[in-house]
């Protein structure tokens, strides 16, 4: 099976249940034994399709003039990751037109072959698009050309105004590059840095409390490497770093995170201050069970896990608490593409 094969099955199965897309990639590009490019190549089609949704079946109702909401579900998804490919994700127009009529002789059949070949051989250009565009009303134009929710952009304009909001559309649609957090219970920052070089990874570091934070400028290759599984460095954005420097947690403290999986800010807390009582609970055991490994990696004793509902439960004796309570994560949209 090729990426684009498996990108429109896959978005079959995920139909609306977004969530999953991760776990999904992954189980398939096992199955496959995709090579590193073939599965890259898969993850951007998927999360490009979904991120430029709207988008892209804007664009489809331009060229294939019927209703698409009564096309069969692989029919639509093997138009959009053809369309993603063709004009978002620069593939030359004739391998992207190629590779997806191929797809479609796989999945479906000859019929619907034309039919994918048909629309994506009379794809608009931007002119045609910009005159559409314009003629939608300003809040459903900026909500298709982003591809968010109306209520979302309606909301943003109005706690922003139009530009600031219009420069956070652009920005949740730009390709997001995780920072990592040194972590400096198992290595020095000196060593990770050699350790880094040996792996041709320029970084562009930032410090700060203490901390060193960085990006690099081939995260997937630092997130399959010993370096990153061996958790000498962790993902963390400096913003979920920031609330855990602001409660600053001092000496002989005990310090309760209320919704603490997976564990960015506990294993931050618990580095942070040595000698301190961190408990992390988390009402989700699947969370818990992601922390206790971060923990066990990162060799923190002075965490204890508690399994309990915060709105209802007694704790022990605390000095301070920090409460990352779930939310609509309209904020990290840049990162989870599937929430919007």
């Amino acid at each position: 099976m090729k990426p684009r094969t498996a990108a429109v099955l896959i978005l079959n199965r995920l139909n609306n249940n977004l969530q999953n897309c991760d776990r999904e990639i992954d189980r398939i590009a096992r199955q496959e034994n995709f090579s590193h490019s073939d599965r890259q190549l898969l993850h951007n089609i998927i999360k490009g399709v979904i991120q430029n949704l709207s988008y892209i079946d804007f664009l489809i109702s331009l060229t294939y003039k019927k209703n698409i909401k009564k096309l069969e579900r692989a029919v639509l998804n093997l138009m959009r990751v053809g369309i993603y490919q063709a004009m978002l994700l620069k593939i030359p127009s004739y391998a992207a037109v190629f590779e997806t009529v191929e797809a479609a002789k796989e999945i479906c059949n000859l019929e619907v072959a034309k039919l994918i070949n048909a629309v994506l051989r009379n794809l608009p250009d931007r002119t045609q698009i910009e005159r559409e565009l314009s003629r939608l009303p300003e809040i459903k134009r900026l909500s298709v050309e982003y591809s968010h929710p109306e209520w979302l952009t309606t909301k943003w304009i109005q706690q922003f105004g139009k530009e600031e909001a219009i420069e956070l559309l652009r920005f949740n649609n730009s390709v997001y590059h995780p920072t990592f957090r040194h972590n400096p219970a198992v290595i020095s920052w000196e060593k990770l840095k050699e350790m880094l070089l040996e792996q041709d990874l320029n970084i562009k570091e930032t410090h700060l409390n203490g901390f060193h934070f960085f990006h690099t400028d081939n995260p997937a290759r630092l997130l399959k490497s010993n370096i990153f599984k061996n958790r000498f460095c962790s993902v963390q954005d400096l913003s979920q770093a920031l609330p855990v420097f602001l409660l600053n947690p001092a000496e002989n403290e005990t310090v309760l995170d209320c919704c603490a999986g997976p564990g960015g800010k506990t294993t931050l807390i618990a580095q942070l201050v040595r000698n301190i009582k961190v408990y992390a609970n988390d009402i989700s055991l699947r969370r818990l069970t992601l922390l206790k490994n971060e923990l066990k990696l990162l060799k923190l004793k002075n965490v204890e896990l508690l399994k309990l509902d915060a709105a209802k439960s007694r704790f022990p004796r605390i000095d301070k608490v920090l409460i990352d309570a779930p939310c609509t994560a309209t904020g990290t949209i840049v990162k989870n593409v599937d929430i919007r």
